[in-house]
């Protein structure tokens, strides 16, 4: 009987990976920040986007561009760290 569930197992397709829209957002955000410090507006990077095949609201795309920013400007290399007790 355990035979017949292997083959049943080993006969299934391999689980499809999803890409989240923020995964996508996250592929493309170099190029993202490239356009908006050239003065592009998120509604014309929406345009470029969704013409590769990315669905995004503009408001979500905003709020993931910015998440994006927020988190790279704190990472642990960045961060200010108070001064040992023995140096203030």
């Amino acid at each position: 009987m355990s035979d017949l569930w292997q083959e049943a197992l080993d006969s299934l397709p391999p689980p499809v990976q999803k890409v989240t829209l923020k995964e996508k957002v996250k592929e493309h955000l170099d190029d993202i920040n490239e356009r908006l410090k050239q003065k592009q507006t998120y509604a014309e990077i929406h345009c470029g986007l969704k013409r590769k095949g990315i669905d995004i609201a503009i408001s979500t795309l905003r709020k993931y561009v910015q998440q994006f920013n927020r988190a790279a400007k704190q990472t642990p290399s960045t961060q200010k760290l108070p001064l040992p007790r023995q140096f203030r």
